[in-house]
């Protein structure tokens, strides 16, 4: 049998083999699927709980067809991956519910699994049923006399485990013929004739030199076997099964070390070698140190021919720039030819396209200039009647005639200090309203060269050749297939009329990005007349389906969504192609928004502009694309965020939800605003349609549906928005007019505008202090709040930016600004709360934020308090350099609590000291927050102990140098076996020096689960330190005790012996950490606790109570973000 049988890729639970069993273990499996092979030649054999699938596929080199079916997913899933044959298959089922038809199988193979069944009758009745008459059954089970009642071992994993007379008396209850066996592993002889014989029998022989004893069969069988039918059974073979290799290995062992002299001989000739290894180590040693001086001699020769070097390197890089900027040039211009030529094909499509409605707007336009120029001659004309009148009225009013009329007038005027005052009627009143509107509008005076402008304005229409949208599109190079999946979690839908070329770019680039989700391609032919009809039904693992007329998009998509098997529906137009993780993004946000309706892509033209950001509609139902046109990389249209639609070109939802709304509206057949409808639909329902930016597509907008509102498909665009603003009339007078963008992003009632500014992105798997801001940002865009985020080294790391920007979080990098004091001048007043993490970069941008936010409420996030931890290091050392830096800390942080208008901490004592300090100020509380997975595997089957952080924090460096010289050394006797893991990024060499057989250094681990769901235990042997230690949530979290210094939970309410081991001193640390390792009780009481502990105080869920409270408009008692902000604040 070879070592690699079985597969590595799965862990040991202790429900199933895998390939870190036991030998043992592995030859009892091997051999009861040994007698199965020959009992399943030329038969269909089902294999029930296959575990990781070895035994099936040894039953598919002899049966006909083999199923292999066992209840874990994941496992059923590796199955298929690794073992691959034309007749075996793999499929999720329960054995009291098995997944075939009635009759359909003459072999049932099940090892190992009754003892799992509470109901052992209806298992066997589910065998019979899937029997055909007369099939066969071979069944195993552990004996409990000998399993479980001589040892007293128990497997948590069995229901309920079988004596060997319960187990063949259920057998021959249901079964007319049964065949009963034991077996058991042995180490000993086998004799057998060369020929079966009716007069030899078979039995165990068992003794020494002694005595011997004979027992029939298998003595003290470990399990029990059995074959039963309802029909005579066939012909048989039972016997031992050998491995040559190993056999020959196991005596060689017992005679070279038999007796116990020979082991003497051998831990004499160890010391010895030993002894002569320190020789040679000592040797070794002398001989570095003179090496290492003679390298100290060469190092000035060296220096002086590295400075020849570099003077020569210099000049060789000086001719190698200058090289690298003219093939540069070459190349650009290369590529600036090929670009110009693209875009001029590209315009002058689009301005054929808009020619014809051009040259009609050229005729209104001309009517327009033509009627604004006689309106300027008639003002012109107005004008100058108007100062006719004025002059009148001047003399009107010094003429005699009059004054002699109006005697009380000029009395007035004589006693007024306005000269006007004599009225004279509605003159008076004309010639007043004229001279104040011609103050008001001095421009009258160019009312001739605005006419004459306007006469010589030009509207011209160029006449361009048509450029074909298909160009470009390139031909696969390989036949298009999809994989066919037996549980679809994705069905993407497909309506298609004509313009085949673009269908097959679509499902070429459907094929090229494939994610890890079942998926099924259903492609609805909506009665196209060009290739499509021959090519599309010829594609492996599509579904086709073909409507015999022309029925539009509506009911092409509703049709296609009635025969999808999938969780979740995606209609995709096929005048798109998709591009790399566009799936597996949309269903993400299904997974991290469980009010998520509705998800669409981030629409992009082909030249590389931005075709829809998400779908904005004013209130006369008009519809904005936004964003359109712009640069798609630009930080407004790359976080997720809920919109009023999204087009239907690429839109996602579960089929569930799109059944409950009842589909697309056929009252807007054939197509337009029926994605717009199917929004709003979502949004009654009480779930958000969303953008996704990270799902990006590009689409050949009008490819298939045109661009004419006049003619085609499109011309039903406006019926179709009118009976949109019918159907939706009291929604829709909510909304903004149209272009008011302001209006349609204003802060709703309650919604903070925060902006955050820290180090960099957080990196939440590196470090404790990232794993806090990421999960602050989630927990503040899952409360409403509108989040952006600044790095202040302003990188755009991937895959960082993109995990915020995916949950929601408006992230700004380089190159869209070039400082964060550039952002602060241009947008700080937008935002109503300004977050500045850690001390150096809060000192670094809070007098911008006070100059440019004035009306922000700032708040100074420490992580945790600089000078406590450097002040505490400076102790241990009495570094003079570290006293200095913590004095300095501390002065800034202390400046810092007083210039913010609140404070935060990581825990209650950090609270106290600044309290005690600054009695006046907010400080708050806002401490780590870690996701609680609990523990999955126990006591008994975990090992070792590991060590978790990041090394770019002196801290953990000095604590783990300290663990291994000090404290790891008393534990040497006591755990020989156990491994010590220390897991942690950018660690030293001082650190990976201590790396040895049982200290293993793993550097950055993204994925911590496996450590600790393996590890008995965790330590935190911190010497310095503040705040709250993530190593030690992140190791409760998963149920995994911790030994740790008192420093190492301060401020965090940790009682020793209950939630954790604290101890200080190396003897009473190395003894917590032994105790722990080899008390089941203790564990089991500090692992349960510190779940508890952790899901109180650590948890996601506490943490969102804690910050709605501190955004709470009765916290900030200063503003609501949806009314324009006063100038007061609550400081």
């Amino acid at each position: 049998m070879k070592r690699n049988l079985i597969s590595a890729d799965l862990p040991w639970t202790g429900e199933r083999l895998v390939a870190g069993c036991g030998r043992q273990l592995i030859y009892e499996h091997v051999h009861r699927y040994a007698i199965a092979t020959r009992l399943a030649v030329g038969k269909r054999a089902v294999d029930v709980a296959c575990g990781e699938g070895y035994g099936a596929n040894l039953l598919a080199r002899t049966a006909s067809t083999v199923v292999g079916i066992d209840l874990d997913q994941p496992t059923i899933e590796h199955a298929n991956r690794k073992y691959r044959r034309q007749n075996l298959k793999f499929l999720v089922g329960s054995c009291e519910e098995l997944p075939l038809e009635s009759r359909s199988v003459d072999l049932v193979v099940s090892f190992e699994t009754i003892e799992h069944v509470q109901e052992q009758e209806q298992f066997l009745n589910e065998i019979k049923r899937v029997l055909i008459p007369g099939g066969l059954l071979i069944i195993s089970s552990p004996d409990k006399e000998e399993y479980s009642g001589v040892n007293g071992a128990k497997n948590p994993f069995h229901q309920s485990e079988l004596y060997h007379r319960d187990f063949a008396k259920l057998l021959m209850s249901n079964f007319k013929e049964c065949l009963i066996g034991k077996q058991r592993p042995v180490v000993g002889s086998w004799i057998a004739p060369d020929l079966p014989s009716p007069n030899v029998g078979s039995g165990t022989f068992r003794g020494g030199l002694d005595s011997v004893e004979f027992t029939d069969g298998v003595y003290k069988g470990l399990y029990s076997i059995a074959v039963c039918s309802d029909a005579p059974l066939p012909a048989m073979q039972f016997g031992i099964f050998e491995n040559k290799d190993e056999s020959a290995g196991i005596w060689n062992l017992f005679e070279t070390y038999d007796r116990p002299e020979d082991i003497s001989n051998l831990i004499a000739e160890l010391r010895n070698e030993r002894e002569q290894n320190a020789q040679v180590i000592a040797q070794l040693s002398q001989q570095v140190v003179r090496l290492e001086e003679a390298a100290e001699e060469r190092q000035g020769a060296l220096e002086s021919l590295r400075a020849q070097f570099e003077e020569r390197g210099e000049a060789l890089e000086r001719l190698q720039v200058r090289f690298e900027e003219r093939s540069l040039h070459l190349q650009r211009s290369t590529e600036d030819l090929a670009l110009a030529r693209e875009r001029f094909a590209q315009t002058h499509e689009q301005l054929q396209e808009k020619s014809i409605s051009l040259a009609g707007y050229e005729g209104h336009a001309r009517e327009l200039t033509q009627r604004l120029c006689d309106q300027l001659s008639t003002t012109k004309k107005l004008s100058r009647l108007l100062v006719a009148m004025e002059e009148a009225a001047v003399r009107l009013r010094s003429s005699r005639r009059w004054q002699f009329a109006n005697p009380m007038a000029v009395l007035r005027a004589k006693f007024s200090r306005d000269s006007r005052s004599a009225g004279y009627g509605h003159l008076e009143k004309i010639v007043s309203s004229y001279e104040r509107w011609r103050a008001s509008y001095p421009q009258k005076d160019d009312i001739d060269d605005q006419i004459q402008a306007l006469k010589r304005w030009p509207l011209t229409v160029p006449k361009l050749p048509v450029v074909r949208r298909s160009e470009g599109l390139v031909v696969p190079a390989e036949p298009i297939r999809f994989p066919v999946f037996e549980k679809v979690e994705v069905s993407v839908i497909i309506p298609v009329f004509n313009q085949f070329h673009f269908t097959q770019a679509c499902l070429a680039s459907l094929q090229q990005h494939l994610d890890e989700q079942a998926l099924e391609v259903i492609i609805v032919d909506d009665g196209s007349t060009d290739e499509t009809v021959e090519s599309l039904p010829l594609i492996e693992g599509a579904v086709y389906l073909r409507s015999p007329s022309n029925v539009g998009f509506v009911a092409s998509c509703n049709w296609g969504a009635t025969k999808a098997r999938g969780k979740y529906l995606v209609f995709l137009n096929n005048d798109t192609t998709v591009t790399e993780r566009w799936l597996s993004t949309l269903l993400d946000s299904f997974q991290d928004d469980s009010r998520a309706g509705l998800v669409g892509s981030k629409l992009i033209f082909p030249d590389g502009r931005l075709q829809e950001a998400g779908g904005i509609i004013w209130n006369d139902a008009s519809g904005w694309n936004y964003g359109k046109f712009d640069d798609p990389g630009k930080p407004e249209y790359n976080f997720l965020r809920e919109v009023d639609y999204c087009s239907a070109a690429c839109v996602m939802i579960p089929k569930a939800l799109f059944e409950k709304v009842g589909g697309f509206e056929l009252q807007y057949a054939p197509g337009y605003y029926e994605d717009t409808d199917l929004s709003f639909k979502v949004r009654r329902c009480g779930y958000k349609p969303l953008y996704q930016p990270l799902s990006e597509v590009i689409h050949f907008e009008g490819a298939t549906g045109g661009n004419d509102l006049s003619t085609g498909a499109k011309r039903h665009q406006e019926v179709n928005r009118m009976t949109f603003a019918a159907t939706w009339a009291a929604e829709l007078a909510a909304k903004p007019a149209p272009g008011d963008l302001a209006g349609h992003f204003r802060s709703k009632p309650g919604q903070k505008r925060i902006l955050v500014i820290d180090h960099h992105l957080p990196m939440p798997e590196k470090d404790s202090g990232s794993l806090r801001m990421f999960q602050i940002l989630t927990i503040l865009h899952t409360l409403g709040h509108r989040v952006t985020f600044i790095p202040d080294d302003l990188a755009d790391t991937l895959p960082y930016s993109s995990d915020l920007r995916g949950r929601g979080i408006k992230v700004v990098c380089h190159p869209y600004i070039q400082s964060v004091g550039d952002y602060l001048r241009e947008h700080g007043g937008e935002y109503d709360v300004v977050l500045l993490s850690r001390c150096d970069f809060a000192h670094k941008h809070i007098a911008g934020v006070r100059l440019h936010a004035p009306k922000s409420w700032i708040v100074f996030d420490t992580v945790d308090l600089h000078f406590l931890r450097d002040s505490r290091e400076a102790r241990l050392t009495q570094d003079p350099v570290v006293q200095l830096r913590a004095r300095e800390k501390k002065e800034r942080e202390y400046a810092l609590v007083d210039q913010a208008d609140e404070t935060w901490v990581v825990s209650d004592l950090e609270q106290k000291l600044l309290q005690k300090h600054r009695p006046e100020k907010k400080i708050e509380v806002v401490t780590n927050i870690v996701e609680v997975p609990g523990s999955a595997t126990p006591f008994s089957l975990r090992r070792n102990w590991l060590f978790i952080g990041s090394f770019q924090h002196t801290p953990n460096v000095d604590a783990v140098i300290y663990f291994v010289q000090e404290i790891y050394p008393l534990l040497h006797d006591r755990l020989t076996r156990a491994k010590f893991y220390i897991i942690g990024d950018k660690a030293p060499p001082s650190v990976v020096g201590l790396a040895s057989e049982n200290v293993i250094i793993t550097g950055l681990q993204p994925d911590v689960r496996m450590y600790f769901e393996s590890v008995r235990l965790s330590i935190a042997p911190l010497r310095w330190g503040a705040g709250v230690k993530g190593k030690i949530n992140q190791s409760m979290s998963f149920g995994v005790p911790v030994v740790a210094t008192s420093m190492a939970v301060e401020g965090m309410a940790l009682k020793d012996r209950e939630d954790v081991m604290i101890a200080d001193d190396p003897a009473a640390f190395a003894g917590a950490l032994v105790e722990v390792y080899e008390s089941e009780q203790l564990w089991n009481r500090l692992s349960q606790n510190a779940i508890e502990k952790t899901k109180t105080f650590y948890s996601v869920n506490a943490a969102r109570e804690r910050l709605k409270r501190l955004f709470s408009k009765e916290h900030l008692g200063v503003f609501d973000a949806s009314l324009p902000m006063s100038g007061t604040k609550g400081r």
